[in-house]
């Protein structure tokens, strides 16, 4: 392929995007307005502006939660001095959402881009969901967001990339901030640095080093170490180091949010899966049948369409599950039943893209598991953090669609159908959640009254 070519290939692709990316952005501010998300949405804004009314962060507040007015506080605290008052702070910040929303899935694009044309509804769909359909910055949009282009800076960053590198490690520090049980993956990090470095000089892992090497490590950690000056600067703003520490016992005293156990939590997670449906349980073992079957087959590859078709079948069957109830409390369920099905793309592949599937997708279930622990919302909150896994499961299902062109293309259709049919449905599952679906709400169509006054005006 010549450069001309390629560079009217890439221009093209490109093209297609923006376009996409317009589309969804009038579509998201037509939503903006629309729905009044109860204490929630307005729980996710009287943090901060507490915190301007002199209140302390742990001082004067238990729960964990809290710690992402970090980032909301200077857009309350600008608002209010603009404004002169909290009238229609609300509508505001949804405003602000989708500024940033946008940003993130504009910059995944670009990230990501490299990887080819299914970059396009990866970075789209991802712009699409939103956690719980309620359109703030809260502790679980700023997480994905931060995670999703966290993993997608690491992934597709150069060895001699620094600042990459360190913005990875920043975007990461500010997902534990919404979820500071995630710091967990900080400490996993290490740990498999630490084995891989000398099994790779002893020749016993060959290929890339990736993302598994102490000159990335080091580079993440001072980004992480960036974001925790900050957060310290401004957690001792105004008050000292032992009045922190009298305070943190009461963190862990939240009756919404207790403690527990790791075998707990990872008991809880597993039930969370199989309880949310009756015949989730039944799927669940399908899916790992055909994944155990396909790693364990060395010519995998060969009979791509043998394990990726049912597969796919069994994800369009559990997309069918959350049908009833779609637009009332099932639009965070959407984002699981791709996971399995990115899985089993990426056993298939022959040339594995391994940093995006440690970076993105591992991290992606990990978080899912770590938001599930500190939540007490069960299925709805661990399949919407599966959003950030979301991502890579798209790259990895479109790879293998052009791996199985590349050989027989009569052969490739099946796979490659499957592969259009389970990307096309979350992208009409997002789109039908979002036009449908107002939090706390009714559908767009219902609501005809607007509130006049208050930190609602303009809803």
């Amino acid at each position: 392929m010549t450069a001309e070519k390629k560079k009217f290939n890439i221009s093209k692709q490109s093209l297609v995007f923006a376009v996409m990316f317009a589309a969804s952005l009038v579509f998201m501010l037509w939503k903006l307005p629309y729905g009044f998300g109860g204490s929630d949405e307005a729980f996710y804004l009287t943090v901060p502006h507490r915190l301007c009314l002199g209140d302390e962060l742990f001082f004067d507040e238990w729960h964990l939660s809290q710690l992402s007015s970090f980032f909301t506080l200077p857009f309350v605290w600008l608002y209010r001095l603009v404004n002169g008052s909290n009238d229609g702070i609300i509508l505001a910040a949804r405003g602000v959402y989708v500024l940033v929303h946008s940003a993130a899935a504009l910059v995944l694009y670009l990230r990501l881009k490299k990887f080819g044309a299914a970059s396009i509804p990866a970075a789209i769909i991802f712009m699409l969901f939103t956690p719980f359909d309620m359109m703030c910055c809260s502790y679980n949009t700023i997480a994905v967001d931060t995670l999703v282009l966290a993993g997608a800076f690491a992934c597709t960053a150069d060895e001699n990339a620094r600042i990459s590198h360190a913005v990875s490690g920043a975007l990461f520090a500010c997902t534990v901030v919404c979820c500071p049980y995630f710091a967990s993956a900080y400490l996993l990090y290490f740990i498999a640095v630490l084995i891989c470095v000398p099994l790779r000089k002893s020749g016993r892992i060959k290929g890339e080093s990736g993302i598994f090497t102490w000159r990335r490590f080091g580079l993440f950690t001072c980004g992480i170490l960036l974001i925790f000056a900050l957060f310290i600067f401004f957690l001792f703003r105004h008050s000292g180091i032992h009045q922190l520490v009298s305070a943190l016992p009461g963190l862990f005293t939240d009756p919404e949010h207790p403690s527990y156990s790791f075998w707990f939590m990872l008991k809880h997670y597993v039930y969370c899966l199989v309880t949310v449906h009756r015949l989730m349980p039944v799927l669940l073992a399908v899916f790992a049948v055909l994944i155990i079957a396909a790693a364990a087959d060395k010519k995998r590859s060969m009979r791509a369409a043998l394990y990726f078709v049912p597969t796919a079948l069994c994800t369009l069957l559990c997309w069918a599950l959350f049908l009833d109830g779609l637009s009332e409390n099932n639009y965070n369920a959407i984002m699981f039943p791709l996971v399995p099905l990115g899985f089993m793309a990426y056993i298939l592949l022959e040339k594995k893209p391994r940093a995006l599937f440690w970076s993105g997708y591992v991290l992606g279930v990990l978080y899912s598991f770590c938001v599930s622990a500190s939540s007490n919302m069960g299925f709805l909150v661990l399949s919407m953090a599966l959003a950030v896994a979301d991502v890579p499961s798209i790259i990895f299902i479109g790879l293998l669609a052009r791996q199985t062109r590349a050989g027989d293309r009569k052969k490739s259709v099946p796979v490659c159908a499957s592969a259009l049919a389970a990307v096309l449905c979350l992208a009409a599952l997002a789109v039908t959640v979002k036009a449908t679906h107002c939090f706390w709400n009714g559908s767009p169509a219902e609501l005809n009254s607007r509130i006049e006054k208050g930190p609602a005006r303009g809803i």
